[in-house]
């Protein structure tokens, strides 16, 4: 169950960095 949470954090993670970078290049 840890590792699954820890998947869907990375998941979160990475769109939430990858739509930063999506608003900065704007």
């Amino acid at each position: 169950m840890f590792s699954h949470l820890l998947s869907c954090l990375i998941f979160v993670g990475t769109i939430f960095i990858f739509s930063i970078l999506l608003l900065r290049k704007n």
